[in-house]
C-alpha cells in the first residue's frame, strides 16, 4: 500500500479495505428457506441479515423487550407499527412501518425473532417426525393432514377427539397450536397443560416444549432447573432438538453451570442425528478448542456436513476455512464456492467476504462492478464491514463513479456501528475535506474512537493532532503516548514521528540514540518521513 507523506509529518494511508478476518458468524439454526425468506422481505433491510441491527433499527439480538415481551404484544407491534408519536426508539430517524401478514407468517417471523433476541432453540417444527410415527392412527393421521394443509380448524376438531383418548401426539399438537396461535387464540397455560400430558407419556416433542416454556417463563414461573429437566428427558430419549438445546444451554451457561465439555456432548449427539445447527455448533467448538481439543480439520468436517444441507452459517464458515488454509489447502475458488451459497441464501457477512475475493480477484478474475454488487447487498443489510467496503469503493472509484460524498454516507454507517476501520476513514474524510467540510475536531473524534480500538493508524494521526494543536489542544505528552502505542505495535510512520519528539524533546526528555534507532526501523520498514527526521535533526553526526 503506497503511503503518501505531508509536510506536517503526518503519514496517512489511502483508505482501507477491510481484510478478510476469522469472524465466524454462528447462529442457533439455520433458518429454513421460506422462513429466510419472509425475514428478508420483511425485516433484514433495516434490522440487519442476522438481527444484529443497524443504523436505521435496533438489534433484536439479546433485545431485552423481545425475550420478555408475549407473542401477542410482539404481534400487535408488527401488525400496527410503530411510527410518529408511537416510535419506541426516538434515535432512529425512521418509525417500524405497519405489516400485513397472515397469522402463520407472523408465528413464523416471531419465532425467528424470538430465536435472534435469544430464544437459541430450534423451532417446534423439526420435532415431530419420530413421536408422530409412534402415534399413527387414521384419525390421527387425518388430523395431522389438515394441520400440515393449515387447516387448523380441521386440525384442532379431530386432534381433539384423538387427545381426549389419550393420544400424546394428539395433546402435543394441540399445546403447539395454543402455544403458537393456529386457529385458537394462544394461551400459554392451555399449552402448557396440553404438553404436560403428552410429555408425561414420553413424547420428547413435548417435553422438549415444556423446557422451552419453562426457560422463557411463558404460562408459568421462570424455573430454569424445570427447564433443563424437560430438555434432560427428552434429550435421553434422542430427540435431537432438545439435545441441541442443552449444547445451548451449557455453552451459553443458561440456568446452569456454563460447561464447555457438557456443551459438546450434546452438539455431537445432535450432529450426529443430522441436526445442522449443532453440526455447526460443534464445527465452532472445534474451531476454538472449547471443550475439546482444538482442531481445524474437525471443524471442517462439521462444517461440511451442515453447508451441505444448506445452512448458510456453515457454508460462509467453510469459505473462511478454505480461505485462510484451516483445516485444509489454501482454495480460493472452494472458498468462493462456498461463499456464493452462503451469499445466495442472503447471509451478509458471505456477501461481504464475496465482495472481497472479486477485489483482490481471489478465485475469480479481479471486477470491482461485481465487488460492488456484494458490498451493497451486504450493506443494505446494515452489515458494517461491507458498509465500509462500499465506502472505499466510492472513494477510489472503483467499479462506480469517484463519489466522496457517497463515501462519507457509508463510512458514517459503518462508523456508527463500531467498525474501526470505517470510523479511521471517517476521520481521514474530515481531516482533508473529502465529502465533507474539513473540521478537524470530528476527525480527532472519529481518530480517538479508531484509536480505542486499536487501529495503529488513527493512533498515529491522533497523536500528530496532539503535536500539531488542531482539533484538540496541544499536548506534546499525549503525542508521544499515542506515537509510541502506534510504533509498539510496528507501525513505521509512527515511529518516524517519534523519533522526531526525542530529537526535539517534545514531550520527552532529548536522546538522540533513541530517534537514531526509531529513525532507522521506520526507514527499513518502508516510512519515507524517516529521512526527513534523519535529515533536519542530523542524527548522523549524534
Amino acid at each position: 500500500m503506497t503511503i503518501f507523506g505531508s509536510k506536517s509529518g503526518m503519514q496517512k494511508l489511502t483508505i482501507l479495505i477491510s481484510l478478510l478476518a476469522l469472524v465466524i458468524d454462528f447462529t442457533a439454526n439455520g433458518m429454513a428457506d421460506e422462513v429466510a425468506s419472509l425475514y428478508k422481505s420483511k425485516c433484514a433491510a433495516c434490522h440487519g441479515a442476522d438481527g444484529q441491527g443497524t443504523a436505521m433499527a435496533p438489534a433484536f439480538k439479546d433485545n431485552a423487550w423481545l425475550k420478555n415481551a408475549s407473542e401477542t404484544d410482539i404481534k400487535d407491534v408488527i401488525m400496527k407499527g410503530r411510527e410518529g408519536t408511537a416510535k419506541k426508539y426516538k434515535q432512529y430517524f425512521f418509525g417500524m412501518p405497519k405489516q400485513r401478514l397472515s397469522n402463520d407468517e407472523l408465528t413464523t417471523l416471531i419465532d425467528t425473532i424470538k430465536v435472534m433476541a435469544g430464544d437459541k432453540r430450534a423451532t417446534s417444527t423439526q420435532t415431530l417426525n419420530s413421536d408422530d410415527r409412534q402415534t399413527a392412527s387414521s384419525e390421527f393421521e387425518s388430523a395431522l393432514s389438515a394441520y400440515k394443509n393449515k387447516d387448523y380448524k380441521t386440525a384442532y376438531k379431530l386432534f381433539l377427539k384423538e387427545a381426549e383418548k389419550g393420544s400424546a401426539g394428539a395433546q402435543y399438537y394441540i399445546g403447539i397450536m395454543y402455544e403458537y396461535g393456529q386457529g385458537l387464540l394462544q394461551d400459554y397455560k392451555e399449552a402448557i397443560k396440553w404438553y404436560r400430558l403428552a410429555a408425561d407419556q414420553g413424547n420428547t416433542g413435548a417435553q422438549a416444549e415444556l423446557g422451552f416454556m419453562y426457560f422463557k417463563g411463558l404460562g408459568t414461573v421462570q424455573d430454569n432447573k424445570e427447564a433443563v429437566k424437560w430438555y434432560m428427558l427428552a434429550a435421553e430419549l434422542g430427540n435431537a432438538v432438545a439435545q441441541y438445546n442443552l449444547g445451548v444451554i451449557y455453552d451459553t451457561g443458561q440456568g446452569v453451570l456454563q460447561d464447555y465439555k457438557e456443551a459438546v456432548k450434546w452438539y455431537r449427539l445432535a450432529a450426529d442425528q443430522g441436526y445442522a445447527g449443532a453440526q455447526t455448533d460443534l464445527g465452532f467448538m472445534y474451531l476454538e478448542g472449547l471443550g475439546t481439543v482444538q482442531d481445524n480439520k474437525e471443524a471442517v468436517k462439521w462444517f461440511r456436513l451442515a453447508a451441505e444441507q444448506g445452512n448458510a452459517v456453515a457454508q460462509y464458515n467453510l469459505g473462511i476455512m478454505h480461505h485462510n488454509a484451516l483445516g485444509v489447502l489454501q482454495d480460493y475458488k472452494e472458498a468462493l464456492k462456498w461463499y456464493r451459497l452462503a451469499a445466495d441464501r442472503g447471509n451478509a457477512a458471505a456477501q461481504n467476504n464475496l465482495g472481497n475475493m472479486y477485489v483482490n480477484g481471489q478465485g475469480v478474475l479481479q471486477d470491482y462492478k461485481e465487488a460492488v454488487k456484494w458490498y451493497r447487498l451486504a450493506a443494505d443489510q446494515g452489515n458494517a464491514a461491507a458498509q465500509n467496503n462500499l465506502g472505499s469503493m466510492y472513494d477510489n472509484g472503483q467499479g462506480v463513479l469517484q463519489d466522496s460524498k457517497e463515501a462519507v454516507k457509508w463510512y458514517m454507517l459503518a462508523a456508527e456501528q463500531g467498525n474501526i476501520i470505517a470510523q479511521y476513514n471517517l476521520g481521514v474524510a474530515y481531516d482533508n475535506g473529502q465529502g465533507v467540510l474539513q473540521d478537524y475536531k470530528e476527525a480527532f473524534k472519529w481518530y480517538k474512537l479508531a484509536a480505542g480500538q486499536g487501529s495503529v493508524e488513527a493512533q498515529n494521526n491522533m497523536a500528530l493532532m496532539y503535536a500539531d494543536g488542531r482539533g484538540v489542544l496541544r499536548d506534546y505528552n499525549e503525542a508521544v503516548k499515542w506515537y509510541s502505542l502506534a510504533a509498539e505495535k510496528g507501525n513505521a510512520t509512527a515511529k518516524c514521528n517519534l523519533a522526531e519528539m526525542y530529537a526535539s524533546g517534545k514531550g520527552v526528555k532529548i536522546d538522540f540514540a533513541l530517534a537514531k534507532k526509531l529513525a532507522r526501523e521506520g526507514f527499513d520498514e518502508g516510512a519515507p518521513y524517516c529521512e526527513t527526521v534523519w535529515g533536519k535533526y542530523n542524527l548522523a553526526n549524534h
